[in-house]
């Protein structure tokens, strides 16, 4: 009978936490947040998002600096949780990942601000500019344009078989094999 309570609560509780999960998302879904806070919010996924690797990449490279120094016998491994770093390299290695992270997140927000610049300004020169009216091409233009492009359009009219047939020489097959 324990059991059966037990479990019943458990079931209670999970599906309480997904009802509460379903109305806050539909909450959120109608507020809309100012651009700024959209932005920052992106830094901060950037910079938070970048830490493990910052703070591996910043291991590895002072581990081949002692290395290199001949500070240490052998090359380090950054995963390796024996590593006789004193309080202060530690210190050292996240504050440069913090401060690399947060270098990271910056370039990534700067970048962010130029494109939206960049698409404002363009939108407001398409708004900006004068109303582009169509103006369809004349007979005489297209003819123009086929020749200048070497265009030939397989159907030709009358008038361009006649313009064919006037400056076409008799051939000697038309001579020789002319009538009947």
């Amino acid at each position: 009978m324990r059991k059966f309570f037990l479990m019943l609560s458990v079931m209670l509780i999970f599906t309480g936490a997904v009802h509460a999960e379903e109305s806050d998302a539909e909450k959120t879904d109608e507020i809309e947040f100012p651009q700024w806070a959209l932005d920052l919010r992106r830094a901060e996924i950037v910079g938070f998002g970048s830490m493990p690797f910052t703070t591996i990449s910043v291991t590895f490279f002072y581990g081949v600096y002692k290395y290199f120094s001949g500070e240490s016998n052998s090359f380090p491994n950054p995963f390796d949780k024996n590593t006789s770093y004193d309080k202060h390299e530690i210190f050292s290695i996240l504050g440069l990942s913090f401060g690399i992270s947060a270098v990271i997140a910056l370039a990534d927000f700067i970048i962010i601000k130029v494109k939206r610049w960049q698409d404002r300004d363009r939108l407001k020169k398409i708004q900006t500019n004068e109303i582009i009216t169509v103006v369809p091409a004349t007979e005489e233009e297209i003819r123009n344009f086929k020749q200048q492009m070497n265009i030939d359009d397989g159907g030709s009219s009358e008038s361009d078989a006649e313009d064919e047939t006037e400056g076409k020489q008799p051939s000697e097959e038309d001579d020789a094999g002319g009538g009947a």
